[in-house]
């Protein structure tokens, strides 16, 4: 009997011992995921992809969606581009990047309607990014909505795109989320 509790208090320690490791390794990963941020091949966006997403291939600097889901099926998705911005570029500034854009979803989708939204305040970089959704009418993209965020020299465009109302709807919270998760301006890549 005596051997039987000394076997059972030392898989015990050994039980306890495991679930402390496990713990903490999950904690470790959980920041370091939180302090990565996301790879581009413009260097690192200081933000969180969304729990229950992931990334996969596809158009902009990254492409996500919801875990288990396939490019081709997926009701919605979510992705990050960009556009330069300065003197020297096809954009001047932010505000005539955003316009563009607009203007040109307009020009497209002549069905379509665009509504300019609130701000969104991204606490951890502690400015303000400006919001639109976009209806084209169309199967393929029928719902948008776009987040832009001034960083120096560029745009950054954070878009979640959604087949139908429902995907767009049950997407939103992820999408804020993500957006919410912006702690600043991309780290460059270091030649």
């Amino acid at each position: 009997m005596s051997m039987i509790l000394k076997w059972k208090s030392g898989g015990l320690r050994v039980v306890a011992g495991l679930m402390v490791a496990v713990i903490v390794s999950g904690l470790c990963a959980a920041q370091t995921s939180e302090t990565d941020g996301i790879p581009t091949k413009d260097g690192v966006i200081q933000m969180t992809i969304p729990k229950g997403w992931s990334r996969v291939g596809g158009p902009g600097l990254a492409f996500f969606l919801r875990n288990g889901m396939d490019s081709n099926t997926a009701n919605a998705w979510i992705y990050i581009s960009s556009a330069p911005i300065g003197p020297n570029e096809e954009y001047r500034n932010f505000n005539s990047y955003v316009d563009y854009d607009v203007t040109t979803f307009r020009d497209k989708y002549k069905a379509g309607t665009v509504q300019k939204e609130q701000p969104l305040y991204l606490a951890k970089a502690k400015t303000r990014a400006r919001v639109y959704t976009f209806e084209s009418g169309e199967r393929s993209n029928a719902h948008e909505r776009i987040i832009y965020i001034e960083e120096p020299h560029r745009v950054l465009i954070l878009v979640l795109s959604a087949r139908n109302f429902e995907a767009f709807d049950s997407s939103m919270q992820s999408f804020l989320d993500f957006a919410t998760s912006y702690r600043g301006p991309t780290t460059e890549k270091k030649p």
